[in-house]
């Protein structure tokens, strides 16, 4: 006799209630559980991956996952516009700040024979939104209270997805391995989304170097800077990362002054905006011997064939018959 009491059920054969000790009504629950979670993870091939899904294997390769997945958000939360700035609906917002175009314009005529064409680049400070990181499976969290890191810990990589594989660690090697497979698929596919925004970040960085390669110069990458409280026009925010034209109102106060910032944004309260400064660097100088080829021109270093086309473009005006 069961020690644990009887639960009833329905017997579908018998067209009445049979009676299960606890131990079999346990065991019966549990096997719906594995059958749902083989469901899912029969979804999730693992075919041709090394270990297959031996659960020591797994569960080494989840936390490697982990392990790599916060040194990324390390590295990219440096440049993420923080929460009480982002806009509604969980997307990410970061800002960067490079040399993502060099421009071409032709000077006038020097001494009425040769034009002057400068190269130059000028940096600027970007912000672009990336969807959420992919949300946590409802398979998981059925079963796991996911915790955040810490009490006030609001960013999106605030889950501690290593306490969540202690857990799934104690169940039963069946049931462990189910688990680890789903946790496994959903932290590749964070590293699919973090690895987007860490490129985007790192473009930055390429581009300074191509720009070094190609006109013999030790630029470096800009930084966002402490910006400038009197400047005017398209400019950003430091502060808040709006436009001037958001900076309406003195909080708390209701006065009207175009300089201050926005009381939700991380500016304190009466603090004016300071608006980014761009710096331009001439790259190179050179006289053509045609007063009339005029040039104004943009290559986005952001685009394989802008490259290109940069290259072409100063071999061309070095060739034979141009003088630098």
């Amino acid at each position: 006799m069961c020690s644990f009491g009887k639960a009833n059920e329905w017997d579908s054969a018998g067209g009445g209630k049979k009676n299960l000790c606890a131990d079999d009504f346990v065991k019966e629950k549990m096997g719906e559980v594995v059958r749902r979670l083989q469901a899912v993870t029969d979804k999730l091939t693992l075919v041709g991956e090394e270990g297959g899904d031996n659960i020591d294997i797994l569960i080494s390769k989840t936390r490697a996952l982990i392990s790599t997945n916060e040194e990324i958000w390390e590295r990219c939360k440096q440049n993420e516009i923080t929460q009480s700035r982002q806009p509604a609906g969980g997307q990410l917002r970061l800002y960067r700040v490079g040399y993502p175009k060099v421009t071409v314009t032709s000077s006038a005529v020097i001494g009425g024979h040769n034009r002057c064409v400068v190269v130059k680049t000028t940096s600027e400070l970007e912000i672009k939104s990336f969807e959420p990181l992919p949300a946590i499976p409802n398979e998981l969290l059925g079963f796991f209270n996911f915790t955040s890191k810490s009490e006030n810990d609001c960013s999106p990589f605030r889950f501690n997805h290593e306490d969540c594989l202690a857990s799934i660690i104690c169940t039963k090697d069946d049931i462990a391995r189910h688990f680890s497979i789903i946790l496994k698929a959903h932290l590749e596919q964070v590293q699919i989304a973090l690895g987007e925004i860490e490129r985007w970040l790192l473009d930055t960085e390429e581009d300074v170097q191509f720009i070094n390669q190609i006109f013999k110069c030790n630029l470096s990458k800009p930084e966002l800077g402490d910006g400038d409280s009197e400047r005017r026009g398209p400019s950003l925010c430091v502060k808040c990362f709006e436009p001037y034209e958001t900076h309406k109102k003195e909080p708390n106060m209701g006065l009207y002054h175009p300089d201050w910032c926005k009381s939700w944004c991380r500016a304190a309260s009466h603090e004016r905006g300071s608006y980014f400064v761009s710096s331009s660097h001439d790259l190179k100088k050179i006289e053509i011997s045609s007063p009339t080829d005029i040039y104004q021109l943009t290559f986005d270093l952001c685009m394989d064939d802008d490259r290109g086309r940069l290259k072409r473009f100063l071999y061309l005006m070095e060739a034979p018959g141009s003088s630098v």
